[in-house]
């Protein structure tokens, strides 16, 4: 079982992002592939965003105390592509 983790601080909150964001290919800004000034708004991740204002629904905590990002991408690997010319059949994915 898992339920949205939400840091309870900072510290915490930079310690998950370095440990997911920074390896993941959502966000080129957190992973070093480009600065915020060399990228539009394709190459940043909305979830990293939602974080900020409590609704990352991807970040999760498992009942032994684990987080995770559910969305995760490793650095290399094909981002998933969402068609927005078909019916969303299976509810929405991120």
């Amino acid at each position: 079982m898992s339920h949205q983790w939400i840091p309870s601080n900072g510290t915490e909150g930079h310690q998950f992002i370095n440990d997911w964001c920074s390896k993941c290919a959502r966000d080129a800004v957190s992973n070093g592939q480009k600065t915020f000034d060399d990228c539009d708004d394709s190459e940043l991740c909305q979830i990293l965003d939602a974080s900020f204002r409590g609704d990352a629904k991807e970040w999760i905590e498992h009942d032994d105390g684990r987080t995770e990002c559910t969305a995760f991408v490793p650095l290399g690997a094909a981002q998933p592509q969402r068609d927005d010319r078909t019916i969303d059949m299976f509810g929405e994915s991120t």
